[in-house]
Parts: C-alpha cells; structure tokens; sequence
C-alpha cells in the first residue's frame, strides 16, 4: 500500500508542474490510475477529485482537453465526491472566468448523465445521492438564469461570441440537461413552477443564445409536471401568441416543443393549440401575421423586407412542426372518437390542415409568375401528362436521353431565398398526417351536412377512411373526384394527392432536397393506403391516376439533373421508391393481362438505369425490379422475356468482376424471381421454343462466374444458389419442340450443364456460410417436376452421407440445423421414387456402398439425447427401404434391410428402452394392420405421414420381419437379415435390462428408497410400453405360428407372473397392444379376459411379488388399458365381458367403497380407451387420413350397451369416478352428438329438477369434454339451453363447472352461442345475464383455525370462472358482449382477492385495445382499488412469496400506465385518475418498477399513432 500511495502522492505532485507537458502526462497517468485500483478512501478521492478540477483551469488548452476527459472516469470511481464536484463546478461556472464557462458547463452534464445511470449497487451505498447532487445544482443554475436575464436588456449591443459567455447560456445548457435525467425528481418537480416562470421569462426577452436553450428546456421540463401546470403555460403562451409582436415565433416554437415532449397531457388544450397555430397558415389572401403585416408576398404595394420575411419564414416552419408534433401526439385531433360533436370538430381540422399543406406546397414568390400552375385539377394533371407522352420513347435501348430543358432550367438563382424552408415544413406536417392512416382504423367523420344523409342506411358507411379523404378530398363521390371541376377556387387542390402529386411533376420544385421530401411524401400515402381496409372509392381513384404516376415517374427517370447542377441520383432513387410503393400497392394494381404503355415507358427507363455508373442508383432499380415480380402478379415477366436485351442487361450486371457484389447478387436474385413466374408464360406459348432456348441459356450464363471463382462474396454465392435452383425448377427448363424420346432431349440445357448446376450445389454444401441456402436449393432441385434427378442421385447422396459425417468445429446448435438441413434433404430424394426407378444395375455395388456410409452415419445420430433428429434419421432410414423395396430387382430389398439391421437397429432398439414418450397413448401402431398382408401394404407407405417417432420405429421393425419372412419362404435364410425369433429376443433382452435396473434402484436405502421408487415406477412403464408396442407390431405382421407362441407366452405370464411385477406390466402392456392389432378372440378366452380383470382389482392370482403394494396401482392400470385395448381388437366378443365387470359388484378383496370406487374407475378407463380409439379413427377419417386399419366404428347397438353403465356412475361420491364418466361422455358425443347430447340433455332435466349436484356437475363436464373433441357445434346448440339451465342451481361447484363449459364453447364453438335465432343468440339472451350476476356472487364464512379464525370465500372460483368467460369472449366474440354494462364488475374484481385481481388487470389491458372509450367512463371507479393493490405493504414477506407480492403490484401499476395512455384521457373530466398517475408517478417507491414497465414499451393500443 506505501507504493501505491508514494505513485499517488508523486502524480498529484506532477499536476502542478512548470512543465505543461509533465502535466498532461500526470493526468493521463491519473487516470489509469484511477482505473486500476478502485476502491480509494474517501479522503484519496478526495485528493484527486482537487487536482483534477484544478486543471480545468490550467493555462495549457491540451491540459484542459485531457482534464475534461478524465472527468468521466473521475465521476465512475469516486461517485461519494460527486456531490462535492458538482458544486465546485458550479461555483466555478457562475464565477467571473468567462474563458472556461463552457468547460465547467460540459463537466456539469457528464456528472449528471453518469448520476443518472449509477448502477444499483451505487445507489444502495448512498441512497440519497441523487437527491442531493440535484439539490446542490438547481438553485444555482435558476439564479444564474435570472441574473442573466435581468442583464440582457444592457447587453444588447454585445458580439455574439460575449453572448455565449453569459452565465445565463450555460446555466440552461446545464439546467435542460437536469430536465432530461431528473425532470422527474421530486425536488425538481416542486419547484416546477419557479422554473417555468423563469424559462418564460427567458422567452419573453427574446435574446437569441438564450431562448434556443431555453425552448427544449421548457419542453423538457413540462414533460413531467402535472397536467394543471403544463395548460396553465399553454395558456400562458397563447395568451402572448394573441397579442402579436416579434417574439411570436419564438412562441410557436416553444409550443412546438412542448407538443413533443407532452403532447398527451396537452389533450385537453390541443383545440386550443391548433386553432391558435392555424391562424399562421391560413392558405387564402387574407391571411396576415399577427402584428399586423400583409401576408401576400404576390402584393407588390406593400413588400415585407428581408428581416420581416425571414421572421415570417421561421414562424410557418415552426408552426407547421408544431401542428405535425400535435398530430403525432394527440391524433384524435384529425381522427375524431366516439363523440359526434368531436367529430365535426375533428373534421374541420383535417380539412383546415390539409389546405394548409396544400398551399404552401406551391409557396415559391421567386419561382411562380402567374397563376397558370395553380389551376391544377386532377383532369389537367391528366392532360399535361398525355401532352408528355409523346416526348417518351419507350422502346429506345440506348443511354438515357438528355433533355436541356427538363429539370434544370429554373432561371437564376437566390441564395437569400428561404421559401423552401416553408415548403420542407409543410412536407413534414403532411408526412405525419399520411402516418395516421395506421392510427386504429383510419376513419374520419362525413361533415356535419352531410351527417342527415349519411345517418340513412341507404346512404353507405358514416364515416370516410383518412386515406380516402387524403387521395380524393371532402368528396367521397369517385366520378365527380375524377371528372373535371368548375374553375370558383382554383387556387385550393381538392386533395393531399393532387397537392403533393403537382409538386413532383412539370418542374414545379427547384431544390432537391424539398424534391426528395415531396417524393418521400408521397411514397408513404402509396404505402400506408395500400392494404386491403382501403374503400372501393380510393382504389377506383388511385387507379384512375396510376398512368398520371407512372407518366410523372418515367420523366423525372429521364430527367439528367436537378438545380444547381446536383446529381439526380437521389431523385430517381426516390423515384424507384415510389414505383415499388405502386407495385405494392393492392389498390393501384391492374387487372389485366399485359402491361399498359405508362408500365411499359416506366420499365424501359428502369433498364436504362441498369446501365448507369451510378451503384446506388443501379442497386434501387433492381430493388424496384425485384418487388415488381413479387408483388405485381408478374405482370413483368412477359415483357422482360420477350424483350430479351432487357434481359441481357440484367445478366451483364452478373459478368463484370469491378461491378457491386450487392448488385451482382441482386441481379442474380432478380433473375431468380423471374424464373418462378415463367410457368403461365411458357404454358400459354407467349414465348417460342426458340426464344425459350435462348433465355435458358441467357440465365446459364448469369451462373457461370459463380461456377468458376471460388472467392465470390457470400451473398453472390447465395444467390446463385437460389437462381440455379429457379431455373432447375422452372418451366424454362423444358424445351417444347423437342421430342420425348429421351428425358435427356426434353430440356434446354445439355446434361452437361444441369450436372455443374446439381455439383455446385453440392460443393457449397461443405461452405459454412451458404450451406443451409445449398441444401435448401437441393431439395427444390430433387423435387423438380420438370427435372430427372436420377442421373445424379447416386452421386448426391453419397455427398450428403458424407456431409452427415464430417466432424464440425462449430456450435452444437448450429450443427443440429445442420444436420437436420440434409436430413430433410436425403428424405425428400429417397421419397421421389423416379430416382430409384432410374438405377441400373450396373450401379449396385455403388448404390449400396453409398446407402452403407449413409446408414452408418444414420446409426449414430439416431440416440435418446436428440429425439427430433432421431425422429428424421428414423425417416430417412424408412424412405430408403421403402424405396429399395419398390425398386423391380427384390434383392435391393434385402441388401437393404441387412444394412438397417447392421447399422441402425441396434440404436433404434437403445432409442425405443429409453424412459423417453416417444408416442401418445392410442397411437401405438397404428400404422400396422391385423393380418401380413395388410401390414405389407401399411409398411411401404410414405414415412412423411408417419405421427410420431415410434410409428416410424414400428414400421422400420415390420418392414425387416416381413423381409425376414418372405426371404426364408423363398430362398432360404439369409445371413445378415434379422428374423423376427432374433428381433422378438432383442427386444425382449432390453425388457430384462430395465427389469435389472428397476430392482437395483429398488433395493437402494431406506432414505432414498420412496423417492426412487417413485421415478423407478414412471420411467420403467415408459419404456415397457415403447418395448411393448415394438412387440405388438411384430408380432402382428410374423406368421400364424410365431403368433401363436408370442400369445401362448404371455397367457403364461398372466398366469403364473415368475419374472417380477415390471415382466407381468410388460405382458399386460403386448397384451393390450397385441389385441389392439390382431382379433385375440379365437386364441383368448373368457378365463384369460377374467384374469385381466382381476388384475384390474389387485387380486390377481398367483401374484407374491415382494413390491407388490409399490407395483399394485401401477399393475391395475396396465390391467385396464390392456383390457380397453383388447376389446377394441375384437368388440363384439370382448366389450360385452367388459361391461359384465360393472354388474359384478364388489370384488372378493375389496373391503371398502375406496376400493370398489377405485375399481369402476379402472373400469371406466377401460371403457375410455375404447372410445377415444374410435374418435381418433373418426377424426383420421375426417381429415382425410385412413383412419385405423382393420377397425370398425363404433356401432350404435355398442353405445346403447356402453351409456347405461355411464350413466350409472352419474352421481357418485368419487370425483375421480365422476370425470371419468364425463370424459367418456365427451367423447362419445363427438363420435354420435345426437344420441348422446339428447341424453345428457334429459340428465340435466331429471337431475337438475332433484337437484342431484354430483350429477349435475358430471353432466356439465360432460357437455366441455365434447367440446373440447369438437362435438358438431349445430347439434350442441340445440340442447345448449337445457345445459344452460344449470347455472340455475344453488351450488356453487355446479355453477363454477357450468361456466367452464361455457367457457370452452366460446373458446372452441363461439359461432354456437353468437348466431341469432329469432332476433337473439343464446350468448345475449342466456349467457350474459347469468354471468354478470355470477360475476358479483360471495359467500364468504367464516373458519376457526383455533388461534386464529379466516375468512373463506367459497365464490371466489365463481367469480373467476366468470371473468375467465369475460375473457375468452373479449377475444373470439366481442361483438355481442355489453362491455360499459361490465366496467361496474370489472371495478369490483380489481378489488377482489389477489388471483382474480390478476386476471382484472389483464382484462382491462385487452379492453383497452378494442373499447377504450368504455374504460373512460369508468376510469376513475378503478382508482380506489388499483391504489390499495399499489400500496400493499412487504412486511417480513421474504423469497418467493415477496416476489409474488412485487408482482402483484407491478401488475396494478401496468394497469395504471395503460389506462394512463388511453386516447381522450382528460385532467378534467377524469381528475381522480390523473391524480392518482401524479401521485404514483411522484412516489420513489415506484421508480425502480416503472421504469422497468417503461422499458417494456407498455402502452394502449388505442393511443398508437
């Protein structure tokens, strides 16, 4: 430590050295030092924190520079001495040393900017600091601007370099940037008052150093002072505004700022604000400022001079930013809401700000002689257009035509003309208007003339879209917006459209930049009134003017330069812009089959810019291009491949090695897109063989430098890829004239060229940065329809077998992607069965040396750690038997099914004994069917339709038996094929090794003994259930002897269990999946059907296992699945000894109703899989799908049999029991809704009249489990009522399970309770009334706890149930809800216990996204309960339970914020909810969530805009 303080004591020495360069390098050393050894007492930091603010006053400029840099680290390591820094510096700034005010002003703002992202650590070990560095700095920095302001009258007179010396200057620089962290500080907001008076003050006098600072400063500040404050200053400055004199534009400005910094509190004031701002910018004759000056600068009597001009110039631009700030904030300004007299008012606004912007658009005194340009209806716009056209030459294919007279002659130039200032602003205003069009859904109300006939259903829609009103104006009338006005006010366009569209064409603008501004405008109405909202009145009108755009666009594309000799560059750029927006745009797209000549003229200039030397202009047009052949219904395509030189200089951008690599990509991408919109063209012969020869070989071509050089950008190489896979897969490819004598002739390139294509392809696949894009064009290539992709199949999956076995230095991540890539693929290639069909047998040995390395590699990725690429390696196994099994030569078969028992069956088989679910329950094998025949058939079919992982592990294990069988048939026993004795023994094997592992984990400590038991138990019968389906389905495609012995063994097993209960689970597991498969009736006797059922009740014969009561539940319910499972094999004969079982009443061991209630409802199990087999069946067939081979449906005299039993079990004591039955029911009802919804439909009459409550809770859960199967919705309606009926009853589990239901019929079925029947739907008439009232329903007890007593509310699952229902209609049908009758229940659930308060709080997120004006009626009822949840105290509350406090609260206060953001929010009309935001805004307990909650961008649907 003595060392480090000796370098210390030496640096500090050093800063005070003669020598300035010894002094700067001491900083610098200080600061390093600084850096690495935190830590330093205070009195150090101390010491530093001197040496270094001495500097700032060092002689020496570079000591000063490196000082002020060191201040940051300074602020980072010794934050206990801000406080004292902060106000050394400001004492330092208001003393009398001008020369370093600026220095000292700039370590002030570092200070506060570090201060205000201290970490937390920081603030924990000096909570206060903040508080106390903003203390130390506001009262210094107020007076400063008070005594600067006294002064300045005196100083008048002074240079502008005294002026930034004040004091004054630098204490608002300072003073804006404490705004801006801490503005919301409550210390700072306590003195918001003094502290607007004085930045008015600051306005008032009107220097100009002073009031730039002081404008954003103000804005800042207003940002957080309460509503009341922020309208109190408005009508402040508009009260100045009135008034007239100089300084109104500086108080435009201001409300121009205070407009971006609070536009949401100024809601209340925003008529105001706008009214007052329109008075600048009226757009008629008698417009004139406010302090008395004419406003026409065309009236040569009166001339403004130079300085009134300038004044005037800066007072509309910083109206127009003021109106566009106004917009942005408060839209419902122009938008208007619910209310019809805000409406109109709203309307009025539009329209006054939209001539407005209109006007000044043309505002250019120095350019416009006459008023020849202002008579600019839209037929005149058509009529200079068509008079231009002649001046096109759309077919000229040589450089662009330079025209002296287009765009570059504008006379002389002024350099003191300011008009484009005006005109830029009046851009920007309209940009923000057009960006409304997304705000909610964009309507604006008719006027209030026209409110009379629009009231009228014949009239049409009352309301007017903002992108209709913005295309054709007031007048929503499409053939009078079109046909030709009268000429009483020529000076106003009718629209935005026509104003922004006269100022892009005929030379009308000078400056480009106003020019890019113009265009850019324009582009975003093209792109934000193009969706499929707009009216049929816009799209006609925008259609009528597509030529006009298209005309306009194609001569300023030919224009060669733009004023003062600038580059057009950026012109045409923005022009491509605009022809995308019109490609994109649905409602201007034409109809018709071939392009028009303005599309034509338009494309033509397009491919001469392909030719220019300008990259950026190139790079756009193949932007425009390829959005073209996106978007535009390929309305391009014909004519770029007609005119096959424009198709050349798309190619040529692909040749040149110095040309962009974007735009070599681009091309290329463009050449891509074309080729997927050739097929219509080749189809309908628009293009002849010989031309289509010649495009095929055009694109080869465009491929070739990327087959030649290897060190090509990425992006050229990925979109070459792309491209060969367009045009492999394209109809181009198939040469018409050609005979089909050889697939070879049929194409219109050589063999030659499709096989570099097909190995480029493949060679990238071994590039890591394009090799997914490689693998994708390799699976459109193999697909192709127009391709034979036999002659390189071979050689391709030998690349792919090798890819999956390469060892990758990459992420594991990456790698799986990777892998899965070729997976997909191999799969897609082994699928198409015309690439195994063209393999010779010359090609055996290399065909089976490539499926060799292929299986091999499939072999070790097929493993439990990774199920999702297993499921693919699996698939992929089963696509390539498949295919070698169709192939005409058999032995393939063979070979092949000796490479899957050589390489992947061993896996396959560590896969299946995993613990793992590879497979739902019902599902198991249902790709298999009851005999060998059927098998062989199921077993070949595509491994794409395969469900699940172990369907495909099945049918990989059938397909090997079925090789087995037939090879040892017909020619002997092969060697190397598994046989299914071998595959029965394996699997069987696996069986004794989980076996052996279960009783190991069994005979652990007595410690560990119950807990590893438990997981013992659940991981051992998933994997005896995978090994039992494995068994099932073998066995049930082997012969009638192999069938045979599997039964005899495990009747053996039924009857005498030897092997331990895990072998019986296993045998009661193939039993049930054995009987599912094949019909056990003939071989399976009563006596063995009995003996499941005794297993089922825990009295099995010959059963001693010393785990017995560990195994007992789990034996029982393999007992019942095996018993549903085989009933299902053979119904007739099965079921009816199931359904006996219930009759036989209580077993001989069952010695309690617990036992007897436990065995129906293995019983009822029983009974389930059975159902839910057969709707699984019904639902295959629905879908289209085979439905499960080999069983028949559910015949109805079966239900009849099966009801009864059901019914029986209605009302039992059990839960359990009972929602076993109402799943059955469920279930049966969606396989036969007639007959069992008219039964449950007479429970609930008989039961509901008894008030039987078990029974009707049944029946209700009954009637939810149908419709979670998707019972037919026209059949549940008709009984729905009588369900219905049963929120009727008093108990409250009968009503809480009612609302469930309903619940799940508006989730699932909402069209069922919404369609109206005789003017009402049972949503209105019967839903709603029963769930407002059940929504207010208590009963609250009370419950001795003896120390203490707890109130209960049995209601409370009601009441949430209710809000669940609220919810769920919120979401699927909302129309029919009454939501202002809701807010009353809505209030009194955000006061409810802390669940249902969590589901309020989401409720009213949801609501104020569709009915926000509903929540402001209501906003101030949520006061009290949202404030009593915010204020909830910790206590002792630690760990979790702390943190679901915190929650809670952070939930209410989300609440909170988005109520606060709701559109028409009024300090007014809604002051007790304003309140209640400023007090908790105020409250530091809440600063840590809401800045978070602020971070989450949490706001309103309804206020975007």
């Amino acid at each position: 430590m003595s060392n480090i303080t000796v370098s210390l004591n030496t640096l500090l020495e050093k800063t005070k050295h003669y020598d300035k360069d010894e002094r700067w390098m001491a900083t610098s050393d200080l600061c390093t030092f600084m850096q690495r050894s935190p830590g330093l007492d205070s009195a150090t930091e101390g010491r530093i924190c001197t040496a270094i603010l001495n500097l700032l006053n060092d002689d020496s400029a570079d000591v000063q520079a490196i000082a002020v840099r060191t201040l940051t680290t300074l602020y980072s390591i010794c934050t206990p001495q801000l406080r004292t820094i902060a106000s050394t510096l400001l004492g330092r700034l208001m003393s009398e040393e001008k020369g370093l005010r600026d220095v000292y002003a700039n370590g002030l703002k570092k200070l506060l900017a570090v201060l205000a992202t201290l970490d937390q650590r920081a603030l924990d070990q000096q909570p206060q600091l903040q508080m106390q560095v903003v203390s130390v700095c506001i009262d210094p920095l107020l007076r400063g601007a008070v005594v600067k302001k006294s002064n300045s009258s005196s100083s008048n007179n002074t240079n502008s370099s005294s002026k930034h010396d004040h004091v004054a200057v630098y204490s608002l620089e300072v003073l804006s940037e404490l705004m801006l962290h801490f503005g919301s500080c409550e210390l700072v907001m306590a003195q918001g008052e003094r502290i607007v008076g004085i930045l008015l003050g600051v306005l008032k006098d009107g220097q100009p150093d002073l009031v730039k600072r002081a404008i954003p400063c103000l804005g800042r500040t207003t940002a957080h002072l309460s509503v009341q404050l922020v309208e109190r200053t408005v009508e402040t400055l508009a009260a100045e505004i009135r008034q007239g004199g100089s300084n109104s534009p500086i108080y435009v400005r201001t409300l121009s700022s205070l407009t971006q910094h609070c536009g949401r509190s100024l809601r209340s004031k925003s008529g105001l604000i706008l009214e007052i701002l329109l008075e600048f910018v009226k757009p008629n004759d008698d417009n004139s400022n406010m302090d008395g000056d004419d406003d026409d600068e065309d009236d040569d009597d009166d001339p403004l001079d130079e300085e009134q001009l300038s004044i005037q110039t800066q007072l509309r631009e910083s109206t127009f930013t003021a109106i566009s700030s106004l917009m942005e904030s408060t839209p419902s300004i122009v938008m208007g809401n619910d209310n019809d007299d805000s409406n109109n008012n709203s309307r009025a606004n539009l329209i006054k700000i939209t001539d407005s912007i209109s006007y000044f658009l043309k505002y250019d005194p120095n350019y416009f002689e006459s008023d020849e340009d202002d008579d600019d209806e839209d037929d005149e716009d058509d009529n200079e257009m068509s008079d231009n056209d002649d001046d096109l030459d759309v077919d000229d294919d040589d450089e662009l035509e330079e025209d002296d007279d287009d765009l570059d002659a504008y006379g002389v130039e002024d350099d003191d003309d300011e008009s484009w200032k005006i005109r830029r602003a009046a851009l920007r205003c309209a940009t923000s208007l057009i960006q409304l069009c997304n705000y909610g859904n964009a309507t604006t109300t008719k006027s209030s003339s026209n409110s009379a006939t629009s009231s009228t259903a014949t009239d049409g829609a009352a309301a007017q879209t903002l992108g209709e009103f913005l295309w054709i104006g007031g007048n929503n009338d499409t053939a009078t917006a079109i046909a030709t006005t009268t000429t009483t006010n020529k000076k106003k366009y009718k629209s935005l459209s026509s104003a922004l569209l006269a100022r892009i064409q005929n030379n009308a603008e000078r400056e480009s930049h106003v020019l890019l501004d113009a265009l850019a405008a324009f582009q975003l109405l093209l792109q934000n009134t193009g969706d499929a909202s707009t009216t049929t009145t816009t799209s006609e009108y925008m259609a009528s003017k597509r030529g006009v755009i298209l005309t306009t666009s194609t001569a300023l594309l030919k224009a060669k330069a733009h004023v003062h000799g600038k580059s057009s560059v950026d012109v045409k750029v923005a022009v491509l812009a605009i022809l995308q927006s019109l490609g994109t745009n649905n409602t201007t797209t034409t109809t018709d089959n071939d392009t028009t000549a303005e599309e034509q003229a338009a494309l033509s200039q397009v491919m001469h810019l392909l030719e220019h030397d300008n990259k950026s202009l190139k790079h756009a047009a193949l932007v425009y291009l390829h959005s073209l052949q996106l978007d535009q219904h390929a309305l391009a395509a014909p004519y770029l491949l007609q005119n096959q030189h424009y198709l050349q200089k798309i190619v040529n951008l692909t040749q040149s090695t110095e040309e962009w690599y974007k735009i070599h990509a681009l091309a290329l991408d463009v050449l891509a897109q074309l080729c997927h919109n050739t097929r219509a063209i080749v189809d309908d012969d628009t293009i002849s063989s010989e031309q289509q020869n010649q495009i095929a070989q055009t694109y080869y071509t465009a491929l070739t430098p990327a087959f030649q050089q290897a060190d090509l950008d990425t992006s050229i190489k990925t979109s070459t890829l792309l491209c060969t896979a367009a045009l492999l897969t394209s109809s181009l490819l198939l040469d018409k004239a050609a005979t089909a004598t050889a697939a070879a002739a049929l194409l219109c390139l050589s063999s030659n060229q499709v096989e570099q294509c097909v190995q480029f392809c493949c060679s990238k696949c071994q590039e890591v940065s394009v090799r997914s894009t490689a693998l994708r064009a390799l699976l459109s290539i193999c697909t192709s329809e127009y391709l034979n992709f036999a002659p390189y199949f071979v050689s391709t999956l030998g690349v792919l077998a090798d890819l999956l076995s390469r060892e990758q230095k990459l992420s594991v991540e990456y790698i799986r992607t990777f892998k899965q890539g070729v997976l997909d693929v191999l799969l897609a290639m082994l699928q198409n069965s015309n690439n195994i069909a063209g393999i010779d047998d010359d090609d055996e040995t290399e065909i089976m040396s490539v499926m060799d390395r292929l299986l091999g590699q499939l072999g070790e990725i097929i493993a439990p750690n990774d199920l999702h690429i297993s499921h693919f390696g699996l698939c992929v196994t089963l696509a390539a038997m498949n295919a070698m099994k169709n192939h005409h030569h058999a032995k393939y078969n063979v070979m092949i099914c000796k490479l899957v028992c050589r390489h992947v069956v061993s896996s396959l088989l560590a896969l299946v004994s995993s613990p793992l679910k590879l497979i739902t329950t019902q599902e198991a094998g249902s790709s298999s069917s009851s005999n060998h025949n059927a098998s062989n058939t199921s077993a070949g079919s595509s491994s794409s339709n395969s469900s699940n992982l172990l369907t495909v592990v099945t049918q990989i294990l059938c397909q090997l038996v079925i090789c087995s069988t037939t090879t040892t048939t017909h020619e002997g026993t092969e060697e190397g094929c598994m046989s299914f004795q071998e595959l029965y023994t394996s699997i069987h094997s696996r069986a004794r090794e989980c076996t052996t592992s279960s009783t190991t984990n069994g005979n652990s400590t007595a410690s560990t003994k119950s807990t590893t038991t438990t997981t013992s138990i659940s991981s051992s019968k998933r994997t005896l259930h995978n090994l039992a389906v494995c068994i099932a389905s073998i066995t049930a495609v082997s012969t009638p002897a192999q069938l045979q012995q599997v039964q005899s063994e495990l009747l053996s097993v039924l009857e005498s269990p030897q092997g331990g209960d895990l072998q019986l689970m296993l045998a009661l597991l193939t039993v049930g999946e054995l009987g599912q498969r094949v019909d056990l009736s003939k071989s399976c006797s009563a006596f063995h059907i009995g003996l499941l059922t005794r297993y089922m009740y825990g009295n099995a014969a010959g059963s001693s296992s010393a785990s017995a009561q560990q195994y007992e539940e789990e034996i029982r319910s393999c007992a019942a699945y095996a018993l549903g499972h085989v009933c299902v094999g053979c119904m007739g004969t099965f079921l009816p000894m199931l359904l006996e079982a219930f009759e036989a009443g209580k077993a001989a061991g069952e010695t309690n109703d617990a036992a007897h209630a436990k065995t129906q409802y293995l019983l009822l199990s029983s009974v389930k899989e059975i159902i839910v087999y057969h709707l699984k069946a019904h639902c295959k067939d629905d879908n289209g799908g085979n439905g499960n081979d080999g069983v028949n449906a559910l015949p109805h005299t079966l239900l009849q049999d099966i009801e009864p039993h059901l019914t029986a079990h209605l009302n039992q004591k059990e839960e359990g029991v009972r929602t076993m039955v109402a799943e059955c029911f469920g279930a049966l009802a969606a396989l036969h809704p007639d007959a069992i919804l008219a039964k449950l439909s007479e429970l609930a009459a008989r039961y509901g009249s008894s008030h039987d409550v078990r029974a009707c809770w049944t029946v209700l859960n009954s009637v939810r489990c149908a419709v979670v199967n998707h019972v037919d919705g026209g059949v549940l309606g008709k009984y729905l009522p009588s369900f219905l009926a049963l929120l009727d009853e008093q108990d409250l589990e009968v009503r809480t399970a009612g609302l469930l239901m309903v619940n799940s019929v508006v989730h699932y079925q909402p069209n069922t309770v919404t369609t109206e029947h005789d003017g009402s739907s049972i949503m209105s008439s019967q839903i709603l009334p029963k769930l407002y009232e059940l929504s207010k329903l208590t009963a609250r007890r009370e419950v001795n706890l003896g120390p203490f007593k707890e109130i209960v509310d049995d209601a409370l699952p009601t009441r949430r149930a209710a809000l669940s229902v609220f919810t769920t209609s919120l979401k699927n049908c909302p129309q029919v809800l009454d939501i202002p009758a809701f807010m009353p229940i809505l209030a009194a659930s955000l006061g409810d216990v802390q669940d249902a308060q969590l589901q309020a709080h989401q409720i009213v997120i949801s609501v104020s996204a569709q009915h926000p004006q509903a929540l402001l009626d209501a906003v101030d009822t949520f006061v009290e309960p949202l404030e009593k949840t915010c204020r909830k105290k910790k206590g002792a509350k630690t760990g979790a339970e702390l943190e679901r406090l915190l929650e809670w609260i952070k939930s209410a206060l989300r609440t909170m914020l988005v109520l606060s953001r709701l559109e028409g929010l009024d300090s007014e009309v809604h002051r007790k909810f304003c309140d209640f935001v400023d007090r908790t805004k105020k409250n530091p307990a809440y600063a840590n969530m809401l800045a978070q909650l602020e971070e989450e961008n949490i706001s309103a649907p309804a206020s975007r805009g």
